[in-house]
């Protein structure tokens, strides 16, 4: 504290400083807990909901690549599941490699080239809904090879189908997120 003489004569006046006392501290660390006991669920949610876009999303590029490459090279352009991102093997849950399939048997062969891989699919993230673990195939005219309807993949967490993403290939090979009618994300 600072002491200075008054202007009044030779009495000494005390200046105070401004500062926070014990309680007012204490009230703002409460409310400060308080909030973040309300946001961190919700940014733990807004995480993961991140996460399943995201990968959706890197799936319709990956789709979107392997339909582009079909027509630029003139030739069938396969994707399929990958444990190692060499050859086709594991689940989709793993990730996917897009390959250039040049005898069109839907495995990589020599002489077949490995256009893209995708391996980075994190753990607890899973792809379902792809009949048998099929491969999807693209001819040099960008549609589907074999195909009898729609593809649909989904993406979900340990929060199951009600927080899912979809995704749809369909016959003439446009690959892109579904969406209710209200334009928001679902897998039904």
């Amino acid at each position: 504290m600072g002491v200075s003489p008054s202007p009044r004569g030779n009495s000494v006046q005390v200046q105070r400083h401004g500062g926070f006392t014990l309680i007012e501290l204490m009230m703002v660390v409460l409310i400060a807990a308080i909030l973040l006991g309300v946001g961190v669920p919700s940014f733990r949610s807004l995480i993961q909901d991140n996460r399943l876009k995201a990968h959706a999303d890197v799936f319709v590029t990956t789709m979107n690549l392997a339909r582009s490459e079909a027509i630029a090279r003139n030739a069938t352009v396969t994707v399929c599941s990958t444990s190692n991102g060499t050859g086709c093997s594991g689940t989709w849950s793993t990730g996917w490699i897009v390959f250039a399939d040049v005898n069109g048997n839907g495995a990589v062969d020599a002489g077949d080239e490995v256009i893209r891989a995708v391996t980075n699919v994190p753990t607890g993230v899973q792809v379902l809904n792809i009949a048998n673990n099929a491969t999807i195939r693209f001819n040099s005219r960008g549609y589907r090879v074999d195909a009898t309807g729609a593809v649909s993949v989904q993406f979900q967490d340990d929060r199951g189908a009600t927080k899912c993403r979809a995704v749809d290939v369909n016959l003439i090979g446009r690959a892109g997120t579904r969406t209710n009618a209200s334009g928001q994300p679902t897998c039904s």
